[in-house]
This record gives C-alpha cells, structure tokens and sequence, in this order.
C-alpha cells in the first residue's frame, strides 16, 4: 500500500493523534520567572574604609534609619533580614499565634516567606527555599506554595517528595498546568512514564495544544516509553516467520529461484536432498517447509553449502533475527560470494539507515551478476527512497529491460512517475500494464491504490475486487492488503458506514499475522471512538511487527491512546477542553471532506 495513498485517506488518525499525543514543558529547574523582588529603601549599614566623622544631623538621620529598620514588621512580626541573599521574612517562633490573625494578615505573613523562598531557590539553595515555603503554608494554605515545595524537591532529586507536594498543589486546583508539569517531570525521572505521559497531556490540553515545547517533550516521553515497550516486546518473542504473503512479496523482489542440476536426483537424507526440497518448497511457497529444510540442509553439509547459507540468511532475515541473517551473509561473502547474500545485507543495511554500504552491496551483486533484474529492483527502490529519482528510474527500467515479466519493476517504475508528479501519464501506462498482465494481483491492486489517491472510489474499489477474485482462484495465501485497501475506499465513500469496519475485521481473519490489517481496524476503532477495541487492535498490530522499529511506533499510538481513556475518566474537570479540541479537529476534517 502505498505511503502517500493512506496518509491522504487516513486525515482522521493523524488528528486524532494529534489530540492525544500532546507534548508539554520540561520541568521547571531554575526557578526562573518564578522570583519576587522585595523592595525596601533602607541603606546597608556601611563598611569598609573610616569615613570622615558624621556631623550632628547625619547621626541623628542614622539613627532614625536604624530604628525605623528594626522596627519593620508585617502583623506584628518582626523580620529577619539576610544580607547575603538580599531576603526578608518575618521571624516568627510560634505559629499559633497566626493562626488568630485576619485572612489579610495571614496572606501577608505567606507571601513575605514565599517572596523570601523565591529569592533562595534562585540562589540554589534549595533546603532554606523549602523550609521558606512551608512557613507560607502555615500562615495560608496556597497550591503556589506546594507546587514550589515540588520545585525544590525536584532540584534535590526527591522526587517521591516531589510527587507528593505536586498532588497537595492539585488537590486544591486540579487545572494547575505549572504543577502538573512539574509531577509528570518527575514521574519521568523516576520511569513512570504512563503517569508522566497523563500529567503532560492534561497541561497541554488545558493550554489549548497550543504549546510548542509541551508537545515536544510529550512526543519524546512517548517515543521512549515505545521503545521500552518495543524492547520488551521482542526480547520475549520467539522468532518467528511473517505471514506467507510478505514472505512471497519479499521473494518476488529476488532472482527466480534456481535448483542445481546436481542435486536434482540426490539421495534422501543428505544435505544435497535437503537443499533441493527446500528450494521446490520455496518455489511452491510453502515458506514453513522451506525454512525447515533449508536449515537441514545447512546442517548436514551440501556442496552447495554458500547456497543454503544465502536462503537460510533470508529466512532469518524475515524472521528478524538479524544477528544470525548476518553471520549468514559473512561466512557466504568469506568463501563464496552470492547476489543474494549481497541483497540480504543491502536490506539489512537500509534497515539501519546505512545507504552508503547498501549501495556498495548492490554494486558487489551486480558484479557477480550483471544480469540480475533484481538486483537493479532492489537498488532503484533503495534510490526512489532517499531521493536520488533520475537514477532510480533508470535502474527500474534496466530490470525490465532484463526481465520484461518483473512484474513488480513494471509496478514500481510507473508508482514512481506517479509520485514525481505524472500522474496522467502513470494511469495510462497501468491501463496498458493490465492488458500485459490481466492476471495479476500486484498490477490491479497498485493500479487501485492510484485510483483511490484520485479519489476514484467506484474504480478504485473494482480494481480491488478484481485482485480478489485473481488471489481467491490462484490457489496461494491470502492477501490481507487487497481487504485493506478495499476497506480505506469504503470508508472514504461512507465514513459514517460500517462496511470499512467490516472489511478490515475480515483482512485481520485472512491473515492474523498482518499488522496493516490489525492497526487499520485499529484506526477504524478510533474514528468510531470505541478506544478499548482500538487498543486491543493495535495490540495485535504490535505482535505483528516485524521490526523494534515499526512496533515502536505503534506503541506510541497505544500508548497515546490510553492517555486519552485515563483523561477522560479520571479528570472530568478536563471536559470541556477534550470536547472543544474534538470540536475544532472534526471542523477540519470536515474541511477535507474526511468526516
């Protein structure tokens, strides 16, 4: 399916994302912006070098200063004075006594400590800061006060005290966006990034989505909370093979397989017999039979060991073990190189992003065989993919002009004109593709994909049928994608319907193993705002993947998406944000004719 196709009929997931995975601030550390100046106008009492002696009239306005700064007092308490940080609070030993005071008296008394607290927590000196904003809170109880209390844990790293103090603050004003931020910082730094991930989506739905930097940060707590959950993911499954159907598509971008003429009418139980059922199994696409025998074959020894070691790195490859695909692939470039343990390789590189070496494999390949068709098809999507388009397109064109039944060259040449801009051109060279291959599944599936990106939904969905009807009568494995793509212009010609639904429920029966079918339902769900169904189904894409990479992002999607089910059942108060968010979002997917 291609890439631009659902993006375009998908608008109502990326909103819908939008909406949930809501980034937010980091915590505030420095305390600044938070400091409060308390002016005075006395004069330090001078130090130093002797001055000249004062007259009568100096000491005696000296002494007025002195008097008039000893006697400083707030509701009747005197105040300390600390030179060195330049703070002022009253001194007070006994706290029953303002426990008397008038509500004014009392909100003075606290604003003088916590003013006093503000001027510490600059300095850094955190324990005389906390110590400043408890006093505050013995005269007035304030969430300010906590919420700084919270702010000077964090920078002492006692973030369970930090927690503790941001839940007093939000106790008494739930939509305290400063203090939320501060509990989610340090649910982050003790690891608990669900809570962490609640905290920062409710401050930034309570600024509107509206802030950068929340959004930023909630995205990064999202993608390392994925990436843990990916990490465990795949450190508890057992390799695996994908379904049979990305099994064969992957095998179609390889050279046909070829079976030796030595080992044609070799013994049974040996590594030669082995190698040669494997191989008809693998032309069969009985993938599971293959797999076995090929590693037999490995086992027990074939002279045409470089052979089984390069099928036997392909199966692994698509198994994802990709330190064993690669062992493979070394020990084959060590003795006796292949085009396949190349491709193997190149594959295992792009994975990683290492074009460079990628491309330095296809050229090995080529060089062992100049002929090969697929080497040209791998290393033109490898170029379409990082924008090398001239280059790309000579290389799809070469495949061809080597194997002019590479039905997936013929496909991918004319997806790339389409993508580069020549549409019309595109659409008529698969109208005439059809009549070259009127049996293909590939053909009328892409040529469907291009007809849904033009919003020809009658077309596109005919086109879809027909690859059905062709896969349904070949006799091979389902396709799930054909029910994918059919479900997408379902929904695109009737998003209120629940022909959408059913379609894609019915790809994730065909094939349980698709992750496309499993996280469509999933995006199905959303739309329909049955968000327990939907994370059960993206779940399932999730056990699917076939990559830490892509599960990582699914889990960024679950992961939103729980935060959306907490929100709305443990934060009523957040409502009326949540439902005029959804309002403006279903505003603009209106505006793009996809709700």
């Amino acid at each position: 399916m291609s890439e631009s196709v659902w993006n375009k009929v998908s608008g109502f997931v990326a909103a819908r994302k939008a909406a949930v995975i809501i980034g937010t601030v980091a915590v505030v550390g420095t305390g600044a912006g938070a400091y409060f100046y308390y002016l005075n106008n006395s004069s330090p009492k001078p130090k130093g070098k002797k001055s000249k002696k004062l007259n009568k009239n100096e000491k005696k306005k000296l002494k007025k200063a002195r008097e008039a700064e000893a006697s400083k007092k707030i509701a009747g308490f005197k105040l300390t004075k600390d030179e060195e940080f330049d703070a002022e609070y009253p001194d007070i030993e006994d706290f029953s006594a303002v426990t008397e005071l008038p509500a004014q008296e009392k909100s003075q008394l606290a604003q003088s400590f916590k003013e006093a607290g503000n001027k510490y927590f600059g300095k850094q000196e955190y324990n005389k800061a906390l110590d400043l904003y408890g006093k505050a809170l013995k005269c007035e109880i304030d969430p300010v006060f906590y919420s700084n209390r919270a702010a000077c844990y964090s920078q002492l790293e006692d973030y369970e005290n930090a927690i503790e103090e941001s839940n007093k603050a939000l106790a008494i004003k739930p939509d305290y966006v400063k203090s939320l931020v501060r509990r989610a910082g340090a649910y982050e730094k003790l690891k608990n990034y669900p809570e962490a991930l609640i905290d920062f989506s409710s401050a930034l739905i309570l600024k509107d989505l509206k802030d950068d930097t929340l959004n930023k940060t909630v995205e990064r707590v999202h993608s390392v909370y994925a990436t843990q959950r990916a990490a465990k993911l795949f450190s508890e499954r057992e390799p695996s093979l994908p379904s049979a159907t990305t099994i064969a598509s992957f095998f179609q971008t390889l050279d046909p397989v070829e079976i030796p003429e030595d080992i044609i009418s070799a013994e049974p139980e040996t590594g030669e017999f082995f190698l040669k059922t494997g191989l008809e199994a693998i032309i069969n696409k009985d993938y599971d039979v293959a797999y076995d025998n090929i590693k037999k074959a490995v086992e027990k020894e074939t002279t045409h060991r470089a052979l089984a070691l390069s099928y036997r790195a392909v199966f692994e490859f698509l198994s994802v073990e990709t330190e064993k695909s690669l062992e493979d692939v070394q020990e084959v470039l060590n003795t006796e190189p292949t085009t396949i343990a190349h491709l193997v390789r190149a594959n295992l590189f792009m994975s990683i992003g290492n074009v460079a070496a990628a491309d330095i494999d296809y050229s090995s390949a080529l060089a062992i065989n100049p002929k090969s068709a697929a080497v040209y098809y791998q290393r033109a999507q490898a170029r379409f993919m990082t924008q090398k388009v001239v280059e790309a397109f000579k290389d799809y064109e070469k495949a061809i002009e080597l194997d002019h039944s590479f039905v997936l060259a013929h496909i991918q040449n004319i997806v790339g004109k389409y993508r580069a801009g020549k549409q019309q051109v595109a659409l008529t060279e698969f109208e005439a593709l059809l009549h070259t291959f009127p049996n293909s599944v590939d053909v009328h599936n892409y040529y469907g994909e291009l007809l849904l990106d033009q919003n020809r939904l009658d077309d596109a969905i005919a086109q879809f049928d027909k690859a059905i009807e062709i896969n349904k009568n070949s006799g091979e494995a389902v396709n799930a994608i054909l029910y994918v793509n059919k479900s997408i212009a379902a929904f695109k010609s009737n998003p209120s319907g629940t022909k959408h639904v059913e379609l894609a429920k019915q790809a994730t029966e065909l094939d349980p193993l698709s992750e496309s079918a499993w996280s469509t339902l999933s995006q199905f769900y959303i739309q329909q705002e049955k968000i327990e169904d939907s994370i059960q189904a993206m779940f399932k894409a999730a056990e699917c993947s076939r990559s830490p990479e892509e599960a990582v992002q699914l889990f960024v999607i679950i992961s939103a998406t729980e935060a959306q089910i907490r929100i709305a059942k443990e934060r009523p108060f957040l409502a009326e944000k949540v439902n005029a968010i959804k309002a403006s979002m279903q505003a603009a997917q209106a505006a793009q004719g996809l709700a």
